[in-house]
């Protein structure tokens, strides 16, 4: 299936202004800019049959997109990710794409399994909507690509799935734990660390149990 994966992305100094509680411009940037080359990576290695598009106003951006051969999308001006979203939308349908993935680059954690199965979820539902812990939308598929009016914003997940309702679409939300955990307030980054200690206790037990069972030393 013909698929774009669009990823919305501001200029480096307007980003993550709701971090600086705790980091400075320097590094909000770079955990920005960091993020914004692992989703890259991360859809350059898994889903490399999927095109890449990355919708910016940003020139440095615009350039690390090139470099990892995505295609750039222009916008005059960081418009909102309302407006980013709808011009991947647009530039989806005009060349006939069958299915429109959005997500952000914020998202400190992918697993190949988490998007295999949303992209499940999309093969019989128009709209596809992996919700945020705070309620918003991490990551929303269209199957065909649709011009809707998106939501993004407070409480999206639920306003994607009454519009998509309202207008007679499939749809299904679900909650996903690493999709659902993007990077965008102090409390944010602690809930992260969390996560990953307790994922590296639970993988690092499970490797011991394994050792014991084969009769390996720890």
């Amino acid at each position: 299936m013909k698929t774009l994966i669009a990823i919305p992305m501001k200029d480096l100094p307007h980003a993550k202004s709701r971090l600086s509680p705790v980091l400075d411009a320097a590094q909000r940037q770079r955990i920005v800019f960091d993020l914004f080359q692992r989703t890259l990576q991360f859809f350059n290695s898994h889903f490399p049959a999927c095109d890449v598009a990355v919708v910016t106003s940003s020139a440095a951006i615009a350039v690390r997109a090139r470099a990892a051969g995505a295609r750039v999308l222009h916008e005059l001006a960081d418009a909102g990710l309302n407006a980013a979203a709808t011009v991947a939308a647009d530039w989806a349908m005009a060349h006939d794409y069958q299915r429109l993935i959005v997500v952000p680059a914020d998202i400190p954690v992918l697993l190949r399994a988490e998007v295999d199965s949303l992209l499940h979820l999309a093969q019989r539902c128009q709209m596809v909507i992996a919700e945020a812990r705070d309620g918003g939308t991490n990551m929303l598929l269209l199957s065909p690509p649709q011009a809707i009016v998106f939501q993004y914003g407070i409480d999206s997940a639920r306003k994607h799935e009454q519009y998509a309702m309202a207008h007679g679409m499939t749809v299904q939300r679900c909650y996903l734990p690493f999709i659902g955990h993007d990077l965008d307030t102090p409390a944010d980054l602690l809930v992260l660390s969390q996560t990953l200690a307790a994922n590296a206790a639970l993988a690092a037990g499970q490797s011991t149990g394994q050792r014991h069972a084969s009769g390996a030393l720890p």
